[in-house]
């Protein structure tokens, strides 16, 4: 990387600041440069035609470091303790090192062929959950299918986004997020799908309007917000109809309704800090899965019922891992105490580089 963009700063194709146009940035990016800043780290950014590239360059003890997206790739490039957290995104890669290592997950496998993918949900039995094996931000995963028909148009839609399709187990439960930097839980969080509660006077519409009203919320694909809003595409007409409502319906007073079957924050989810209510024996399994991946931070996705009761009492599987984390839920949770990640990683880094040039 160091050697393409000095190539292109030759050729003053490249323009290299210590300023950065943060409307341009994720908001995750937004708190890691800051935090940057606020340290007065010697950190640079890069554009090219006026606009600003995911491409960083942070000097340190005589030394240049480049990094993309966050910081905490310098590690597995710099040092080989550690391992590149992109391996583990593939699903199933993950899913096979989960059953190697004896971590829970949920049964399944992946599949090229629609007709096996059908035959393998009908042995596996359902309910079940379809998802392409690459990420789509949830957009092509349909969870809780309980019949031939469904499971045949989930395979369809998983199918638009990749050749290769996961059929799995369907668990119940709340989808949960771990992360551990440095053999320690920095913060468990839950995601809970958006919702609303009628007061007997104001349509959903407005409810919606209301809810996606707080500072924290905003279309997340602009970066402009931590938490993502609801938005009223005909997937969300769709939600509605088949819950026999429409967004001019007036709520009964207390009756609660939720605006999407997804958890992801994209789709408006809410987070709650859990970290402390995490039980004992929780804690131990996420350290491990942390230790075994030998990465510097994980992020990992896992779902269950209650993360104060022990995993082996209850539904409970770890779902997929999390190489590029988004940290603005952590920093700015919809409920709980915020945590900040940003902070936690840039002092990570910054110690384990130390003790390595020492």
């Amino acid at each position: 990387m160091a050697r393409c963009i000095a190539k292109l700063q030759k050729k003053k194709k490249l323009l290299k600041s210590d300023v950065a146009d943060l409307s341009q940035m994720t908001y995750k990016s937004k708190l890691l440069w800051m935090e940057a800043k606020k340290r007065k780290l010697d950190i640079y950014c890069f554009s090219m035609n006026g606009r600003q590239l995911l491409v960083y360059q942070w000097n340190h003890r005589d030394k240049e470091y480049y990094y993309r997206y966050s910081p905490i790739t310098i590690l597995h490039k710099h040092l080989s303790k550690f391992k590149d957290p992109g391996v583990y995104d593939d699903k199933i890669f993950f899913k096979k090192f989960l059953s190697k290592n004896k971590i829970p997950h949920p049964e399944g496998r992946a599949f090229f062929s629609r007709k096996r993918a059908l035959s393998y949900g009908k042995k596996l039995g359902f309910p079940l959950v379809v998802k392409p094996n690459s990420s789509s931000l949830s957009k092509h995963v349909t969870l809780n299918i309980n019949d031939n028909e469904a499971l045949k148009s989930a395979i369809g839609i998983a199918k638009m986004i990749d050749h290769r399709v996961i059929v799995e187990r369907y668990i119940p439960g709340n989808v949960h997020r771990f992360m551990c930097i440095n053999d320690k839980l920095l913060v468990c969080s839950k995601r809970l799908a958006a919702s609303i509660v009628g007061d007997g006077r104001q349509t959903i519409n407005e409810l919606i309007d209301q809810y996606n009203a707080t500072p924290l919320r905003g279309d997340k694909t602009k970066g402009n917000s931590p938490l993502g809003e609801v938005q009223k595409d005909n997937v969300l007409h769709e939600y509605l109809a088949c819950q026999g409502v429409s967004l001019q319906k007036v709520l009964d007073a207390g009756k609660r309704i939720f605006l999407s079957e997804k958890t992801n924050c994209a789709n408006g989810a809410e987070v709650i800090n859990l970290t402390e209510k995490v039980c004992t024996e929780n804690a131990e399994l996420f350290r491990k899965i942390h230790n075994v991946l030998q990465v510097g931070v994980t992020a990992i996705d896992f779902i269950c019922e209650d993360v104060s009761i022990p995993w082996g009492s209850q539904s409970f599987g770890i779902l997929e891992n999390n190489s590029f984390p988004d940290i603005a839920p952590q920093h700015f949770p919809s409920s709980g105490e915020p945590v900040d990640v940003a902070k936690a990683i840039w002092e990570f880094i910054i110690e384990t580089l130390s003790e390595t040039s020492d």
